[in-house]
């Protein structure tokens, strides 16, 4: 009776140890979004060869499993987060590359500041239609990367005109992703730039107007020299 518990125990703890190497183990803890186009790598040194998982786009969810001290893509030491994909793939991404959550901005004049009070001082507007990769939350104010209206990105408070709604969301990925490919010099990435700002521009969108203008269909001349919208991507270098 006694042999046939150890064994039991034994089955038991490799049957656990097999569960948590194939994931079933993993328990998301908070979903997190993809600061700008990122990678996700198979094994945990993201500096190891043939590691490319998969290509995760601005904004995109995923879930959190665990973070650790490990390498990153480049060799150096940095924070590592562990991921679930929405299609239960689970790969390894630089705890950098995430954010709490991302927001639309969909109103002009938003002002972007130092802290989260009015009289901190302010660093620039936020660019109608750009992404707010936020940081931190607190008191109806977010802490976010933001494109400015000069075209840099900053980190700084916003208090209002920004919203969380997934067609915002969406819409303002495509905006950005459209005009950074309509700026470019390549024939073939200029065209799908050109086809994504003109499904914006059809739709029912806070920002088809701004993907006409873009296009030259409100009269305007294309502004395909706006380097404030060329889309970051992190690579496997």
């Amino acid at each position: 009776m006694k042999k046939i518990s150890v064994l039991a125990l034994i089955v038991l703890a490799v049957s656990f140890a097999a569960c948590k190497k194939n994931g079933v183990a993993d328990e998301v803890l908070e979903t997190r979004y993809l600061q700008y186009k990122a990678i996700a790598y198979k094994e945990k040194e993201l500096n190891k060869k043939d590691n490319w998982l998969a290509t995760l786009e601005k904004g995109e969810a995923v879930g959190l499993l665990e973070e650790f001290d490990g390498i990153d893509n480049n060799g150096k030491p940095a924070k590592i987060a562990k991921i679930k994909l929405s299609d239960d793939s689970v790969g390894y991404t630089k705890s950098t590359w995430l954010v709490k959550k991302v927001y639309a901005v969909f109103q002009n004049d938003v002002k972007v500041y130092n802290r989260n009070n009015e009289g901190s001082g302010i660093i620039g507007k936020a660019a109608m239609g750009s992404i707010a990769a936020m940081t931190e939350e607190k008191a109806g104010w977010i802490k976010a990367y933001v494109i400015l209206e000069n075209g840099k990105t900053r980190e700084g408070w916003l208090k209002d005109g920004f919203s969380d709604s997934t067609d915002h969301v969406s819409d303002a990925v495509a905006f950005e992703k459209g005009v950074a490919l309509y700026a470019s010099s390549d024939a073939k990435a200029k065209e799908e730039g050109e086809n994504i700002l003109k499904e914006l521009a059809s739709k029912a969108s806070f920002l088809s107007s701004a993907a006409s203008d873009k296009l030259g269909l409100a009269g305007k001349a294309a502004d395909s020299s706006d380097e404030g919208w060329q889309e970051t991507t992190e690579s496997a270098e």
